[in-house]
């Protein structure tokens, strides 16, 4: 679900682009007005770290959020 989700925020950061997309940018359906950085790990986990986050959320241009498995986000 991580995919899925990330693609109806506006942006998903570069970190996350594994493909030539057509637009030339990170950008996504925008459905939601955030970006997630998703399976946040504890130190030394498996998944992106800390410290891989913030520098994600550093390119990323509205609010931003990193959650780890066991967190969800529901919007209204």
């Amino acid at each position: 679900m991580s995919a899925g989700s990330m693609v109806l925020t506006p942006q998903i950061g570069r970190e996350f682009v594994g493909w030539e997309p057509m637009t030339g940018d990170d950008s996504a359906l925008g459905v939601v007005p955030f970006s997630i950085c998703p399976h946040l790990a504890p130190d030394g986990a498996p998944g992106n770290s800390l410290a891989a986050a913030e520098k994600w959320a550093g390119g990323i241009q509205h609010p931003s959020y990193a959650i780890d498995d066991q967190d969800g986000h529901q919007r209204d």
